[in-house]
């Protein structure tokens, strides 16, 4: 098994997943773009509702932690860390075979979304947006929904994900948008209000809370970018995945 181009060794990634690492070395012996897929599924985090959003958030710690209705007084703060961060070391593993799925076949689709959400997820628009393309141009419906459903979070993944949007020329999506579109009714009043309860949700933050979530954006972004490009199969695959040639957030 070849893992001089992983940014982890096989214990390590053991480690992240057992059920991952057992799916990817079946992925190695005997290589499809599906398996590849479902290897970088079982670690892959960012889809995982409101856990989703909060990978590269930054932050206290026990904000993570209160976001599940947890109370942080109860939760050792190390094991809260630690979860964190193999959360995010096991995204980078993720997205390393979803790559390894898409050199077995460029047109797998979940392959692309799962990569473009990951990459999003760890803040990396620029890189992310081939991927969000190229999904739209395999499946537009779906992945427009995943892009709606990904641009309602709060924190820097809704954050990001409102900002490749803009780059696809997509302008501000939102389920009521997407009423309009006959295979998206179903979304009805829910839809409404979710959106409803996002915009009062926004008028109820602190006036500084732009500023604030800029700079951790920021900060989380570069250490994103830094855990991913300890890869280098992430790291010479990606393209515009170095930050210090793209533009930078304003």
């Amino acid at each position: 098994m070849q893992t001089n181009q992983l940014a982890f060794s096989t214990e390590k990634m053991s480690a992240l997943s057992s059920d991952g690492f057992q799916v990817y070395q079946n992925a190695e012996s005997n290589p499809s773009a599906e398996k590849f897929f479902k290897a970088g599924e079982a670690y892959d985090r960012s889809y995982e509702s409101k856990w989703g959003d909060y990978i590269f958030a930054g932050g206290r710690w026990q904000e993570f932690i209160e976001n599940f209705g947890l109370s942080s007084e109860f939760i050792p703060e190390e094991g809260a860390k630690k979860f964190i961060r193999e959360s995010q070391e096991s995204l980078v593993v993720s997205c390393e075979c979803y790559i390894k799925a898409l050199k077995q076949n460029p047109n797998h689709y979940f392959a692309n979304l799962h990569l473009a959400t990951a990459l999003t997820a760890a803040l990396q628009v620029e890189a992310a947006i081939p991927y969000w393309a190229k999904s739209l141009q395999l499946k537009s419906a779906d992945t427009m929904r995943a892009l709606v459903a990904d641009s309602q979070g709060l924190n820097n993944k809704g954050v990001g994900t409102r900002l490749v949007t803009e780059y696809l020329g997509l302008g501000q999506l939102s389920y009521s948008n997407l009423l309009f579109n006959d295979e998206s009714k179903i979304y009805g009043e829910i839809a409404l209000r979710i959106d409803n309860a996002l915009n009062i949700l926004r008028s109820l933050s602190p006036q500084n809370y732009k500023q604030t979530s800029v700079q951790f954006y920021v900060k989380q972004r570069k250490f994103a970018n830094n855990l991913l490009m300890s890869s280098p199969l992430v790291r010479n695959t990606i393209e515009y995945l170095d930050i210090s040639r793209v533009s930078k957030v304003k």
